[in-house]
């Protein structure tokens, strides 16, 4: 799990969101950067939600398929693989239910790494890039 980059976009609640889909933009084209300096193969993993979070509603589904665009733009202009995976497959995987919560995730990443810190957005990155290599694929017909 080289370079396994959680970000959260909601931490500058000032920021405009034109200015989070740029900065998301930078720092995807950073990794690419830093992949071929290293000549290292790229691939992005990511959760892949297929629902309206209920907290921000409709709201929240548009500026995740904003995100989920700009994602799609990079890697398709560098060639780059990208799979997306639903919530339940990467928590089945990386902890043995579909409907594990965060601390059991974070338990699990713990087990999986020890030594390492792991916050809730660290473990979910993790287990995401987890469930990719353990040969997990997307059930989402949206996605595959």
């Amino acid at each position: 799990l080289n370079n396994i980059t959680p970000w959260n976009f909601g931490a500058d609640r000032r920021a405009s969101w034109g200015s989070k889909y740029l900065a998301f933009k930078e720092k995807l084209e950073a990794e690419v950067r830093y992949a071929e300096a290293q000549n290292k193969p790229l691939h992005f993993v990511y959760e892949a939600v297929d629902f309206v979070p209920k907290k921000n509603g409709a709201y929240s589904a548009h500026a995740w398929g904003a995100m989920e665009g700009v994602l799609h733009m990079v890697a398709d202009s560098h060639n780059i693989p990208v799979t997306g995976l639903n919530v339940m497959t990467i928590k089945a995987v990386g902890a043995g239910s579909g409907r594990a919560t965060k601390e059991e995730m974070r338990i699990q990443a713990r087990l999986t790494w020890p030594g390492f810190r792991w916050g809730e957005d660290q473990a979910d990155a993790a287990m995401a890039g987890w469930a990719y290599i353990q040969g997990a694929t997307s059930k989402s017909a949206k996605h595959a």
